[in-house]
């Protein structure tokens, strides 16, 4: 109905019960126009801009009432309000949508038509500004999050539940990956909250990120069980490692790398990298079969294998920190649930 152009002439005679008078008109080149092309109806927003919102509320509660002075009283306006708003809504349409019925109205096969669409259409939108406020009102809502392995295993479930308590129908979608694909989704806005280790705070592209530091883990050695530095008990010394065959992840830029790397300079030498996985299960797998060392954080998640955990005895630590984009848009239940880990470490830190 809406994409066919009709030319309406205000007339002071009604035509078949209408409230307008009404010629049709194929010129595609005016008005809302027939959106067609070659044959094939486009679909085009822009004939929404010529409705007014007002009009196609009064227009359901004529509707429904079957009677304009009825209608104009429930929505306080005069009945001469009401049948001018009911004649501009049919001038842009271009279909009449009542017709009389002694001093009663009734809806044409066009009304009905657009009365069923319309209060479909109302209908979805109550809903949606309904979900809105219970989105404000934190009574749902989804909360996008990527996290490192540790912090998706083993932080963020214990602190969900907890939030859950007060907000149980808030949902969370969760994603694991490494520190520098975390910091990439911020930035491009396709999660909204992160859980990450170290990087380089200093470098241009992260000067958007706000970060909180929520935990320390410390770093281990893991080597094979049948390793000559399996009952070497506490590590004094990182370099004795150097000649060693290294596994480490396969995406460079992750809060383990970045403190493994420091780790290697600081003991003055260059690791020689043996196996590279994105996994650090398959990590641990390969240190398991005798393929070369790890160094990974010190985690009941991540020790289920047969491998020999070395601890140092000055533990070398990643920091885990929230994130988020100051530049994007942070929703009320975001905010909600960062407010809510910021109160946790504040808590935590005072125990």
């Amino acid at each position: 109905m809406l994409h066919r152009f009709l030319e309406v002439q205000s007339t002071k005679k009604s035509m078949a019960g209408s409230f307008v008078g009404i010629t049709y008109n194929n010129n595609r080149e005016q008005g809302m126009g027939n959106m067609e092309d070659n044959g094939k109806r486009k679909e085009n927003w822009q004939h929404l801009m010529y409705l007014n919102w007002q009009h196609l509320m009064y227009f359901l509660v004529a509707a429904d009432t079957g009677n304009f002075t009825t209608a104009a009283d429930q929505m306080f306006v005069t009945q001469s309000t009401l049948t001018k708003a009911m004649n501009n809504l049919e001038g842009t349409l271009g279909v009449p949508l009542f017709e009389k019925k002694g001093r009663n109205i009734r809806l044409t096969s066009y009304g009905e038509n657009f009365y069923e669409d319309l209060k479909e259409i109302t209908g979805r939108m109550s809903d949606s500004i309904h979900h809105l406020h219970d989105m404000i009102d934190l009574k749902s809502g989804n909360i996008t999050i990527s996290g490192s392995y540790t912090m998706c295993a083993e932080y963020l479930p214990h602190k969900i539940r907890k939030f859950r308590k007060d907000y149980p129908e808030i949902d969370f979608s969760i994603k694991y990956t490494g520190t520098s694909f975390i910091l990439k989704q911020l930035i491009e806005g396709t999660t909204e909250l992160g859980f990450c280790g170290d990087y380089d705070v200093n470098s241009k592209q992260y000067e958007m990120i706000e970060r909180f530091k929520v935990k320390e883990e410390e770093l281990i050695v893991i080597v094979p069980p049948q390793c000559r530095y399996s009952n070497a008990g506490e590590i004094t010394d990182f370099s004795v490692f150097r000649k060693e065959p290294f596994i480490v992840n396969s995406r460079s830029n992750t809060g383990t790398n970045y403190v493994f790397n420091r780790m290697c300079e600081e003991a003055g030498f260059k690791p020689h990298i043996a196996f590279e996985s994105n996994d650090d299960h398959t990590m641990i797998g390969m240190v398991a079969s005798g393929l070369g060392i790890a160094v990974i954080a010190n985690s009941p998640s991540l020790l289920v294998n047969k491998v020999t955990p070395l601890h140092f005895k000055h533990p070398p630590v990643k920091n885990q920190y929230m994130v988020y984009n100051r530049e994007r848009d942070i929703s009320p239940l975001v905010k909600s649930f960062i407010d809510f880990i910021r109160a946790e470490c504040l808590s935590e830190k005072n125990t």
